[in-house]
């Protein structure tokens, strides 16, 4: 049962570090056409790689505790931050259809 419980802590955890990507894949799924400017394209294609790469070393600490990856960490996360302001992936997405719009 603990196994279990843990497996689904880290599967929820993994889950919500990678929700800006989880977001997109669901729209590209989806069919819809994503016309985005290079440049938002470029921002999305950023926080997709941070994300995963925020998971993968999220997954190294959890499973060897010697190794401390905490700064790296927090520049990933902080850089992320940068990208997205925190707003929800909707409303980025969004702000990335602006963007687009208004450099037409």
């Amino acid at each position: 049962m603990l196994k279990s419980w843990a497996r689904l802590t880290w599967n929820l955890q993994e889950l919500c570090s990678m929700m800006y990507s989880n977001y997109f894949k669901g729209i590209i799924n989806e069919g819809n056409a994503l016309s985005l400017s290079p440049k938002c394209v470029t921002t999305m294609m950023n926080i997709i790689h941070l994300e995963g790469k925020l998971a993968g070393m999220n997954a190294l600490r959890d499973k060897y505790d010697k190794f401390n990856f905490s700064r790296e960490i927090f520049k990933v996360e902080r850089k992320l931050t940068d990208l997205t302001g925190n707003i929800p992936p909707r409303q980025l997405l969004e702000r990335f259809y602006k963007i687009t719009q208004d450099e037409l």
